[in-house]
């Protein structure tokens, strides 16, 4: 039995009709013969690292010139896709750059605090790449490197997400902090300003959350009771919330619990969130989808645009192994042979 790859939205791999860019329901992608591979894409590419083969394949439905294998270095943890880059993050700690449209890669020179540290996580805005060290640090990485804040050493930073001009950082106590833009109420702080440095979100306090995301606009938090929290602009209904004709009351700069979910008895646990839309997923691996679904991202297989409540995915095979993500346009499922 091999590894499993699921895909709903963007139709990057030319599968059912080649012609058609929408996969409308979740559909397996053939993948290559290796153990360990991550997915990610961008708006008009997709990535597929092969850690066993050391090999990042590159493909894309729309510019057939940037297709494309790249021998890695390193065996990768993580990988970021922003609108011509991907950068990933290796085992080792070292931070590497692919641009798509020339083909080129090279490593990223860090300059951090001391010569024991190491990058532990990446995001990236449209402007920036960050990181999170070994010592609780955040890291400005890209266009300069700078060290923005230090947590206190019994802050360990579980997971950190950035969308096009914000970034949420989530605490391993359950405490979220957030900095960058919040002209659209994506930081979760109450206020509509340019640039806001890190903060620790007040209206979350109290509350342990489990988990985060971002999209490109907005931002989602999941609670250990299962609650979802949604924040910032909701242009396409991805906070799950009813949209309303007035733009200005589309902007929730306050985290909003989404009261919509029946999810008493089956707690969400997770979030991914595309470009545009966003997957919950539930403790007995049930998906939820709201947002835009203009090319079937929300794996509903329905000709709709966008859905403003969370809406239940029907799609099998989904376990405890099962690995959700999405990209700018897709929704992905990864199931991995367990030896």
């Amino acid at each position: 039995m091999k590894n499993v790859l699921k895909v709903a939205g963007f139709n990057f791999n030319k599968l059912d009709s080649p012609e058609d860019l929408k996969l409308l329901q979740f559909t397996d992608v053939k993948v290559r013969d290796s153990k360990n591979f991550l997915v990610s894409s961008g708006p008009f590419y997709e990535i597929i690292i092969y850690n066993d083969l050391m090999e990042l394949d590159v493909k894309s439905s729309i510019l057939k010139e940037i297709e494309n294998i790249v021998k890695i270095e390193s065996k990768v943890k993580q990988v970021i896709c922003s609108e011509d880059n991907c950068y990933l993050l290796h085992f080792d700690g070292k931070v590497s750059q692919y641009n798509v449209m020339s083909k080129l890669s090279h490593p990223i020179e860090l300059s951090l605090k001391t010569s024991s540290e190491l990058i532990t996580q990446i995001s990236a805005t449209s402007k920036a790449l960050f990181g999170i060290s070994s010592t609780n640090s955040l890291y400005k990485i890209l266009p300069t490197v700078d060290l923005i804040h230090e947590f206190q050493k019994h802050q360990k930073i579980k997971k950190m997400e950035s969308g096009l001009e914000h970034t949420l950082i989530l605490t391993s106590n359950g405490d979220v902090y957030s900095f960058g833009c919040c002209l659209r109420g994506q930081l979760g702080l109450g206020t509509m300003s340019v640039d806001e440095p890190v903060k620790l979100i007040d209206a979350l306090g109290g509350i342990k959350i489990i988990d985060i995301s971002c999209s490109a606009f907005c931002s989602i938090a999941v609670s250990s009771f299962g609650d979802v929290y949604s924040f910032g602009w909701n242009t396409n209904g991805q906070l799950g919330i009813k949209k309303v004709t007035d733009r200005c009351k589309q902007v929730y700069s306050l985290p909003e619990i989404v009261e919509s979910i029946e999810n008493e008895l089956d707690p969400i646990i997770s979030v991914s969130c595309g470009y545009k839309h966003t997957i919950l997923r539930t403790e007995k691996h049930k998906l939820y989808a709201s947002g835009l679904n203009n090319y079937g991202q929300l794996g509903i297989n329905k000709e709709l645009n966008e859905i403003d409540e969370f809406r239940e995915i029907n799609v099998e095979g989904i376990d405890k192994n099962t690995i959700l993500c999405c990209g700018y346009w897709t929704t992905y499922l990864i199931n991995y042979v367990q030896n």
